[in-house]
């Protein structure tokens, strides 16, 4: 199924401001919107999800300094979805 781009944009901010430091590793933030949604979300549409909101100023993306591939995503301070 695909879910409309601003649905997980804001659900990706809302999770990411309810976690420890407003940072999640990506393969975390899958399983939470798996969780929630109650489907398979393919890495894939994350991936846009976060460009997406990476391009916005909302978001910066690194790779984790520990695992090969694993993606560190932070909240940046004071930014919120305008959707």
């Amino acid at each position: 199924m695909q879910w409309r781009p601003e649905v997980l944009d804001n659900i990706i901010v809302a999770l990411l401001k309810a976690s420890r430091e407003s940072q999640m590793k990506d393969s975390e933030l899958l399983e939470k919107l798996n969780y929630i949604l109650k489907t398979e979300i393919p890495r894939s549409q994350l991936l846009k999800c976060l460009i997406r909101l990476e391009v916005r100023g909302l978001i910066h993306v690194r790779t984790s300094e520990r695992k090969n591939g694993e993606l560190i995503i932070k909240l940046l301070e004071g930014k919120e979805t305008s959707e």
